[in-house]
């Protein structure tokens, strides 16, 4: 199901732990529904909210004062803005949907844009790909594809964060776990509709699993053109803000018998209750409470073998309580590593030294390309001796100050000769 779009009237539709946020579909004109989002947003300021606007099923062909004005009271207090742009799943000219983003970047300031009606079968990744680099060149700083159902892993990081379901009813958890997992939460939304009263249990359980989220009691044939009466409560349910625990990162890292890193080792992180709360290859970055319980889990594969922990245990389950940042070391057998691999490993912090997530950070080639991206706290391999550019940015008023060696540019060359973390300070 897809997003549908609408302007002053109804319009043919057309086929969008860390701070959970909501995405809502903002197709109605300018008037009390946008005045809810604001309400919302100053009783729980930290709560990212995202609001698709639709002047007329795009961009339109010229601003509209109403919605200038309208926007404007939005990015004010906080809230991001997105313009919705429809792509008929790769077969609408890119062309034509650049125009559009350049129209709603001159027309109204937007700092993201909605892809929807986005492929979600292999062959058209290129397509978003391209896009999301065109964008971001035009000072866009947040793409979200809408595909509606679940996609193909081939999609992630083609856009910022892809809407794997836009159906009526509420998805089951088991629908946004499986493959998901093996990526972390900020690459996936989700939209339901058609939904009368609000289960504040499916919110909590979802967060774990996507960093946005849209609940409405709309109906077809336009389930966008109305917010719904418990949006605050939606807000409020989401609000972790009063969860003073510090947060820690944890991370995994595998190395030979000569401890020499090696990649690709099966990792997962259990809760105290033994349920999975993310996985991953290693070298892997969790975010984790200090001073909660966790088991983490290692596995070998192939003839690579594991033998033990850097306490000497042999166990692959090892219980921690973190009360800091942790690495931990797991040694395996049946493989010498030859490429001297190192670990680095990117953290975000606010000015008073409290981590915080979601900053895009960015590893880059002596020559400037882009070898990996993705949100801090982000692990990268980098080789021994190597030179690097790191470079980070900032979210939604939270904009990049200085690294922890007093530089501020966001751009940092490095040459690894250790594993190595870098903080990253932020502030409003």
């Amino acid at each position: 199901m897809l997003c549908f779009a609408v302007s002053t009237s109804l319009q043919e539709a057309h086929a969008l732990p860390t701070q959970s946020g909501i995405i809502v579909p903002l197709y109605l004109p300018p008037g009390t529904g946008w005045d809810s989002l604001v309400q919302a947003k100053i009783s729980h300021p930290t709560v990212p909210i995202l609001a698709i606007i639709n002047p007329l099923n795009g961009s339109g062909q010229v601003q509209n004062p109403d919605y200038v004005q309208g926007v404007q009271n939005l990015q004010s207090n906080g809230i991001t803005v997105l313009g919705y742009v429809y792509t008929n799943y790769a077969a609408r000219n890119s062309t034509e949907v650049v125009n559009e983003i350049v129209e709603y970047k001159r027309f109204y300031n937007v700092t993201g844009i909605f892809f929807d009606q986005m492929s979600y079968v292999a062959g058209n990744e290129t397509y978003y790909k391209n896009l999301d680099t065109i964008a971001k060149s035009l000072g866009i700083t947040l793409t979200i594809g809408n595909a509606g159902v679940d996609t193909v892993p081939s999609y992630v990081e083609t856009v910022d964060n892809i809407v794997t379901y836009d159906n009526a009813t509420l998805p089951t958890i088991q629908y946004l776990d499986g493959w998901h997992k093996n990526f972390t939460k900020n690459n996936f939304s989700i939209i339901a509709f058609g939904v009368n009263s609000l289960d504040k249990s499916f919110v909590t359980h979802a967060s774990s699993f996507v960093e946005y989220m849209y609940i409405t009691n709309g109906s077809l044939p336009n389930p966008f053109d109305s917010v719904p009466s418990y949006f605050g409560d939606l807000a409020s349910a989401l609000d972790n803000s009063s969860n003073t625990s510090a947060i820690d990162t944890l991370t995994i890292k595998p190395v030979d018998m000569l401890a020499n890193q090696i990649r690709g080792m099966w990792t997962e992180l259990h809760d105290n209750n033994g349920t999975t709360i993310s996985s991953g290859f290693a070298p892997k970055s969790y975010t984790v409470t200090s001073g909660k319980q966790y088991t983490v889990f290692v596995s070998g594969w192939n003839n690579t073998k594991f033998d033990h922990w850097d306490d000497a245990s042999t166990n692959p389950y090892r219980a921690i309580t973190p009360t800091h940042d942790m690495m931990l070391t797991a040694y395996y057998s049946g493989v010498i590593a030859t490429d001297n691999i190192r670990t680095l490993t990117i953290k975000s912090e606010d000015m008073s030294g409290s981590q915080i997530v979601g900053m895009w950070t960015e590893l880059h080639a002596p020559k400037g390309g882009l070898i990996n991206s993705g949100f801090a706290p982000k692990s990268y391999s980098v080789t021994f001796g190597k030179q690097y550019t790191v470079f980070v940015s900032g979210w939604n008023g939270t904009v990049f100050d200085h690294w922890d060696d007093a530089s501020t540019n966001p751009y940092r060359v490095i040459i690894p000769t250790q594993d190595m973390m870098l903080t990253a300070y932020y502030r409003k």
